[in-house]
């Protein structure tokens, strides 16, 4: 009884310091960019004090939004990949090993090879990246039941494939060749409060959903039969875990390009620190996610005034190092 009280309060802390990184992150985020704005400035812009309409405008159309969105995306994919982790028993897997990154890619790429406008890549990316991940799924949903090995190893195949498809369309199209090669990437450049619009709502429902499923998901992460001998209807909870990580990974994908490492890293590390209680680590890798893309975005962001570094790259260089380091930490 002892050991758990220690644990909750643990887990409560971790909570409370990632909330507070977080909130420190964003007003750092704010002051961040190539307009100087002090941090007296954005406090009083916020709070609708300044009169400052040029700056008024970059903290309030640009960098909130881009803010928002990195939170969400990454709170997303760390979800997700939470999820995923528990019903495969493998912290090696992430949300696009499932195909949605290469179906999304395939969508973009073909709507910058059309001359689309941008919002008509961010659909055709999300319609795309459902179908190729659908597809993964429905090819494995044979009498009910869900094969997490097969599933997995035709995730790969299918991302390989489609991955070639893209590297094909790139060098048949030439001149969008550096567009699909950014989206692929990754970035937040896009980031609008019309986007938000759109996906925030689906991804806080889908993720409180995800919340639900935490007792069922501690079960199943100790094995399927002993999941079946306490009455847990394990294929029922894969079914919902899958779908829901398809849903938020293609709209982060849709939203962003493609983004490693944050659904990898983020529930491996508190993990490590919290065990397998979903209760606390779902919530703490929702933050923990957004935390992470935010840091990483505000990086890709200040290298250098004339360009942002793809988001993709800066998660890679950060997310690789710190990975192997969590292996290396968890085999000791």
């Amino acid at each position: 009884m002892k050991k758990n009280i220690f644990i909750n309060k643990k887990s409560y802390l971790y909570i409370i310091i990632t909330l507070i990184i977080l909130f420190v992150s964003i007003f750092v985020s704010l002051n961040l960019g190539n307009s100087d704005i002090s941090i007296k400035e954005v406090t009083e812009i916020l709070l609708k004090k300044s009169d400052d309409k040029i700056k008024t405008l970059i903290i309030w159309n640009i960098r909130l939004p881009r803010i928002l969105s990195a939170i969400l995306i990454g709170g997303s994919l760390a979800i997700s990949g939470a999820g995923l982790q528990s019903i495969f028993r493998n912290p090696m897997v992430d949300p696009y090993i499932i195909g949605t990154s290469s179906g999304a890619a395939i969508g973009a790429t073909l709507a910058y090879i059309l001359k689309l406008d941008m919002i008509f890549i961010k659909i055709f990316a999300f319609i795309f990246a459902l179908i190729s991940s659908f597809f993964i799924y429905f090819l494995n949903n044979k009498n009910n039941q869900i094969n997490t090995l097969k599933l997995l190893l035709s995730g790969i195949i299918l991302n390989s494939f489609l991955s070639s498809i893209v590297s094909l369309l790139m060098i048949l199209n030439k001149d969008e060749l550096m567009n699909i090669l950014y989206w692929t990437m990754g970035s937040l450049n896009s980031s609008s409060f019309k986007d938000l619009k759109i996906i925030t709502f689906p991804i806080i429902i889908i993720s409180f959903l995800f919340f639900l499923l935490h007792k069922e998901l501690d079960i199943i992460s100790f094995g399927e039969e002993n999941a079946r001998s306490v009455g847990v209807n394990s294929e029922k909870i894969k079914k919902y875990v899958l779908i829901f990580s398809i849903i938020l990974t293609s709209i982060s994908v849709s939203t962003a390009g493609i983004i490693g490492f944050v659904g990898l890293i983020t529930p491996h590390f508190f993990r490590l620190f919290l065990g397998s209680n979903h209760k606390y680590i779902l919530p703490l890798s929702f933050l923990g996610g957004g935390v992470f893309l935010l840091i990483c975005d505000n990086i890709s962001r200040s290298i250098t005034k004339s360009m942002d570094i793809p988001l993709g790259i800066i998660t890679g260089l950060f997310g690789a190092p710190l990975f192997l380091y969590l292996l290396l930490k968890s085999k000791k």
